[in-house]
């Protein structure tokens, strides 16, 4: 099949024109080889024919298309830019380019069409409220950005949002001039198809990255800017508190894909434009692509500055699992491996010319958590699409004030039918750290997207919470564990001074406090429940705590030297009951409780609750531990 690709010699148009040779396809490379994307204009591919040109030159076009069996339209001009004064040239390139495009190919009888989209269609993704469900949250306001509140609110009861991942029949929402001029190139092809009986894909690229990213450009990726300043000597800038959760995949996964949805076209129905997501289907947030691009590469750490611009959003990942079913297609690439071959390979060359103060979209500072650290020093990078997003959590933010790295974390997920709240879960697991989620006999796929969200998963067939728990620390490898639920109902970063509590020997076993907040957080007979469980264990232990909540950090070895025995219930109340006879040190600290995502399979119902309270008696009449364990717990 002979392919014109249209930006055949950029980043992503010449890995696809890689992977035609490679499929036995004959490309014919088209490109303006504009000097502000290829400085010294690259050699030619052997085996491809290349035709220099402007997709918005019909004649050059027409040219072009001699002889052609389909189009692969790569050519745009992508990322945020400078400031709204670029909004003609985003229009000219990507609009106009593909209207003349498409005319010339209608012209043609050229009838089949990849066209290379954007996740940024879709603005901030899809979010659900505890108590609401699915909801869109707007843009996000100036004076909560400013604050340094970054997560979107639930636009009816103010609640925090649980993240998720966006289908392709989702409502677009475009949030910036780059997101408008991908959603138009859709509305055009789907408009050329049904005129011309042609058949046209798009794939929805999430945040692209890889070698021969062009570099120091501010119409690039977010990983082309964090290489960029790693190969300066400088640390990357992250902006917001690099929680901004994105899905990387690497340019010879999107290469494959366009070459597996090129193949497909002729079994595609006549008249119609599909659209596919395209991404790793494992997301990470920005700041902990920052962290590990530096550690591979060997350079600074990533400051984090709490900027932040106003075309940004929040979160915005997406499933690829309609490609997967309907053309075969995953990405094979894993984040480690690609970031560690990203900081090895070299990156183009790119218009070097830094935008002059003054006419380029500068971040705003907002005052909240991370505002003032490290702004002086690093390269301004922001969230750019395409060619790859932003993440760092607490661990980068110690960092960036010159603290000490964290000790290593597991944090155990026991989980039971948790689809809905996972997403969310995961993605507040602070940065550096590992998740192991326990599926204890999900039938809502709770496990495959656990592992596509990059979690640990360990499957504990017998039923019971003290099973998966256990299951769960069996299986942990860091001195520091962890344990939270995987219902939403709590925070996993509210774990980071929990885990400095132990690692610096103030506390053996640090537990959470729950403080509900909203309505129907805690259900009167569980909380009753539980206060009658907190006076038992008083009057058992010495004891003075409130809560027997399941957020908890305590070591690894020392944990397992209590010998725990319960595999119900019962598991956390004798986790505290044996800490105690052992003569831990324990101490309780005060953490927001919200309502759950979806229905309690304990407390949600007054049998649910009684079979707990029957366990944790049964737990609090068993004898003390004659054999102290303390030595197991390290000072």
């Amino acid at each position: 099949m002979r392919v014109l690709v249209t930006g055949g010699a950029g980043f992503i148009g010449s890995q696809v024109v890689e992977a035609l040779l490679r499929r036995g396809h004959e490309p014919v490379v088209f490109d303006a080889l504009l000097p502000s994307a290829h400085p010294e204009p690259p050699p030619p591919h052997s085996g491809a024919d290349r035709v220099v040109g402007d997709v918005r030159d019909r004649a050059a076009v027409e040219t072009a298309l001699v002889g052609v069996d389909a189009v692969c339209h790569q050519a745009a001009m992508v990322g945020l830019g400078k400031d709204f004064a670029d909004a003609p040239d985003y229009v000219g390139c990507n609009d106009l380019g593909t209207a003349v495009l498409l005319a010339a190919m209608a012209e043609a009888g050229v009838r089949r069409l990849v066209l290379a989209g954007s996740m940024v269609v879709y603005g901030e993704g899809h979010y659900s409220c505890p108590s609401h469900g699915p909801v869109r949250p707007g843009p996000r306001a100036v004076a909560e950005l400013a604050a340094g509140r970054f997560e979107p609110d639930c636009p009816r009861c103010g609640a925090t949002l649980l993240p998720g991942l966006v289908r392709e029949d989702a409502p677009v929402d475009p949030r910036n001039v780059y997101a408008a001029t991908k959603l138009a190139q859709e509305h055009l092809a789907a408009s050329w198809a049904r005129a011309t009986g042609g058949r046209a894909v798009v794939l929805r690229y999430h945040n692209v990255y890889g070698p021969g990213m062009p570099r120091d450009t501010p119409y690039a990726g977010v990983a082309s800017f964090f290489r960029s300043a790693l190969a300066r000597g400088e640390s990357p800038t992250v902006y917001e508190d690099g929680g901004q959760r994105r899905d990387f995949v690497h340019v010879r996964d999107i290469a494959g894909a366009n070459v597996v949805a090129l193949e497909a076209l002729p079994e595609r129905v006549e008249g119609t434009l599909t659209a596919y997501n395209a991404g790793s289907g494992q997301p990470h947030t920005v700041g902990a692509m920052a962290r590990t691009l530096a550690e591979a590469y060997g350079g600074p750490e990533p400051v984090v500055t709490g900027e932040y611009r106003l075309g940004d959003v929040r979160h915005i990942t997406a499933s690829s699992q309609r490609i997967a079913e309907e053309l075969g297609w995953r990405a094979e690439t894993g984040f480690a491996e690609g970031m560690a071959e990203f900081a090895r390979e070299g990156m183009r060359e790119g218009n070097r010319e830094r935008p002059r103060e003054g006419t380029r979209e500068l971040p705003r500072k907002g005052t909240g958590p991370g505002a003032e650290r490290g702004a002086g020093q690093a390269t301004r990078d922001g969230t750019g699409a395409d060619a790859a997003g932003s993440d760092i959590g607490p661990a980068a933010e110690r960092a960036a004030r010159g603290g000490p790295r964290p000790a290593s974390v597991d944090v155990v997920l026991p989980c039971l039918n948790e689809a809905a709240a996972l997403p969310w879960v995961l993605a507040r697991i602070p940065d550096g750290w590992r998740a192991i989620v326990v599926d204890n006999g999900s039938t809502d796929g709770s496990a495959e997207i656990a592992r596509g969200l990059g979690a640990t998963v360990v499957h504990e067939p017998r039923r019971g919470f003290g099973a998966a728990c256990h299951a769960g620390l069996l299986a942990a490898e860091a001195d520091i564990v962890c344990f939270c639920d995987c219902d939403a109902s709590l925070d996993p970063a509210l774990l980071d001074p929990f885990v400095r509590a132990v690692r610096d020997g103030e506390s053996d076993l640090v537990l959470g406090r729950r403080r509900p907040q909203g309505r129907g957080a805690w259900p009167p007979h569980a909380r009753a429940g539980n206060l009658v469980l907190a006076r038992m264990l008083r009057r058992r232990t010495g004891l003075r705590l409130h809560d027997l909540g399941p957020l908890r950090a305590a070591r690894r070895a020392a944990l397992l030297g209590l010998d725990l025995t319960d595999r119900r219930s019962g598991y956390p109340l004798q986790m505290v009951v044996r800490a105690a006879d052992a003569g831990w040190r324990i101490e309780e600290r005060d953490v927001p409780y919200r309502p759950r995502t979806g229905r309690s399979k304990v407390t949600g119902t007054w049998r649910g609750t009684w079979h707990a309270v029957r366990d944790m008696r049964g737990v609090l009449n068993q004898p003390p531990l004659t054999a102290r364990v303390q030595e197991t717990v390290a000072r």
